[in-house]
C-alpha cells in the first residue's frame, strides 16, 4: 500500500501481486488517501506486534525441550569421548570414520 502524489495531490494505491506482476488498484485521493495510509501502517504495526508476541510465546513453550535438547547433546559427546578411548585403548583406530584394528596388534 502507498500514498503518492502526484501534481500536488495525494492519491492512494493498494499493490497486489498477481501472476508475478504487481498490479495498482485506485483506493482514494486526498484526506481518504491520508486516513487510508494511516490505517494501513496502523495494520502492518499490529501484524507485526502480534507476530512477535507469537514467537515469544513459542520460545517460551519450547525452552524446557531446547535445555533437554542441549543436555542430551552434551551427553552424546561424553558417550562417543568414552567409546573413542576405549576402542584407542584396544588397538583400533579410526580410518574413513570407521574403527579399524591397528595392524600387528593382538
Amino acid at each position: 500500500m502507498a500514498l503518492e502524489e502526484r501534481n500536488g495531490h495525494r492519491y492512494f494505491y493498494s499493490k497486489k501481486r498477481v501472476n508475478g506482476r504487481v498490479v495498482s488498484t485506485y483506493e482514494g485521493k486526498g484526506e481518504l488517501a491520508v486516513l487510508l495510509d494511516q490505517f494501513g501502517k496502523l495494520s502492518r504495526a499490529e501484524a507485526e506486534a502480534k507476530a512477535q508476541h507469537e514467537k515469544a510465546d513459542f520460545d517460551r513453550e519450547t525452552a524446557p525441550a531446547k535445555k533437554l535438547a542441549a543436555l542430551l547433546d552434551e551427553q552424546a559427546e561424553h558417550c562417543q569421548l568414552i567409546e573413542d578411548a576405549l576402542f584407542l585403548t584396544h588397538g583400533y583406530h579410526k580410518h574413513s570414520r570407521n574403527w579399524r584394528r591397528m595392524r600387528g596388534t593382538t
